[in-house]
């Protein structure tokens, strides 16, 4: 019989454990708050990240990184960065020094921490916001590429720019108009030419409402496996979501894209 690797990769996180997955489902759509008195939050999309005293301030911010990205978004839309902090006392003035050219916020209360109720885990501190401050994505676009790319592409659908989406290389197919409870499964055929077996390694999909499965992990010479890539609505708006596919002996992922509207 027929083994299927199933393999679930949310926000490109690997959600291995019920209580990951019960995190993830408390942050996403959440109304996050901002303290009147550290920043005015308007009405765009925007992007927060809080980093607080125990963490390596400095790493976790990574200001080469989020310099590159702000400059990257400047180029799509008017995208609000906050990176809020809560620093210890020695290092705040080093952060000025630093990063004093970056969208920094200072909170020696921790109040928007304690408001918020964030996770002790690293990972649920960073988020896209929509234009009523829910949480759309989450994860740090700085630390982790595929994270960065869906970041990008989501924003590019909010503020209506198709064209980078449009512009992938890579196989894509078009799921149509979805209703808000209706789920869809297209199939993309992996083939192989070469004189090797392909062997599937891993697979893993860009958000939890998209699933994948495969019909056979080894794939001979001239033959064929089929993955199935399955998309349940999370949400009405369009959608762009990806599958990624890593296999032997291969130095990058090979990526599947579906794409859509759901009304």
């Amino acid at each position: 019989m027929k083994k299927c690797l199933v393999l679930f990769f949310v926000a490109i996180f690997l959600f291995c454990c019920d209580n990951t997955k019960s995190e993830y489902g408390k942050w996403i759509n959440k109304q996050i708050i901002f303290p009147d008195c550290l920043f005015e939050a308007n009405y765009g999309l925007k992007i927060v990240s809080y980093t607080g005293a125990a963490d390596c301030v400095v790493c976790e911010i990574a200001p080469n990184g989020w310099r590159k990205f702000i400059k990257e978004l400047d180029s799509i839309a008017k995208i609000t960065v906050c990176l809020i902090m809560h620093p210890n006392k020695d290092m705040e003035e080093k952060l000025k020094n630093q990063c004093g050219d970056l969208p920094l916020f200072f909170d020696n209360d921790d109040v928007f921490f304690n408001q918020n109720n964030f996770s002790d885990d690293k990972r649920f501190r960073c988020f896209l916001l929509d234009e009523n401050n829910r949480v759309i994505l989450i994860g740090n676009p700085v630390h982790n590429p595929k994270i960065k790319d869906l970041y990008i592409r989501t924003i590019c659908e909010r503020v209506g720019k198709s064209n980078m989406q449009k512009a992938s290389k890579n196989p894509q197919i078009s799921l149509g108009i979805l209703s808000k409870n209706e789920s869809k499964t297209v199939k993309f055929e992996i083939k192989n030419p070469d004189k090797k077996t392909l062997q599937i390694d891993s697979i893993f999909t860009s958000c939890e409402c998209t699933k994948a499965i495969i019909d056979k992990t080894r794939i001979p010479k001239n033959e064929s496996a089929f993955l199935s890539v399955t998309y349940t609505p999370d949400g009405t708006g369009s959608f762009y979501r990806e599958v990624y596919v890593k296999i032997n002996g291969e130095d990058s992922q090979r990526v599947f894209a579906i794409e859509g509207k759901v009304e």
